[in-house]
């Protein structure tokens, strides 16, 4: 798999780099704890723990060098715009069943509110959302759906939908 993240050699070694020095404990894994603690950006983001399972291809809760190299390679090396919103699609997509339900944008909200919000405010934020959004009750996006659905925020005249992206991009280069 190496040769498949778009990374030329120069840029692999100085990630195996960065890799052993987040690589707290030198097992060859990162934890979510190694990643909190090395990468302050990412310590501060609520989603870090559902970044990680993401990356976590194995689902061994750590991210090892390949896994660490292939997630990295869909923010930096790829100009594919695509691969960066299915990353983003499945942030929300948290059962990972290829739509983003009620109950998905509900756990994805609380982990980014946390206690903050009562749940019962909470779901009502979610069902408000997802009626807006057009969503059928019972059904979700798929990632079409999310495509379309980020469009439509794009050509609204406040155009913050697609800073999202540049988000992404931006707490990614911090690593």
């Amino acid at each position: 798999g190496l040769t498949h993240s778009g990374f030329n050699e120069t840029q692999l070694k100085k990630l195996a780099q960065r890799f052993n020095r987040l690589d707290q404990d030198s097992n060859g894994k990162l934890s979510v704890d190694e990643i909190k603690n090395e990468i302050p950006l990412l310590a501060q983001n609520p989603l870090v723990d559902r970044i990680v399972q993401i990356l976590d291809k194995n689902k061994d809760n750590q991210v090892d060098f390949e896994e660490f190299m292939l997630g990295l390679s869909s923010f930096t090396v790829s100009d594919n715009k695509k691969e960066k919103l299915e990353f983003a699609f499945k942030i929300y997509d948290m059962d990972e069943d290829g739509f983003i339900s009620n109950s998905d944008l509900y756990n994805v909200l609380h982990m980014m509110v946390g206690d903050n919000l009562p749940p019962a405010n909470l779901q009502q934020i979610v069902d408000k959302t997802m009626v807006y959004l057009g969503v059928e009750e019972g059904t979700g996006i798929d990632f079409d759906g999310f495509l379309s659905i980020l469009e439509r925020l794009a050509n609204r005249d406040d155009n913050h939908a697609m800073d999202f992206e540049d988000s992404v991009q931006i707490e990614i280069a911090e690593i």
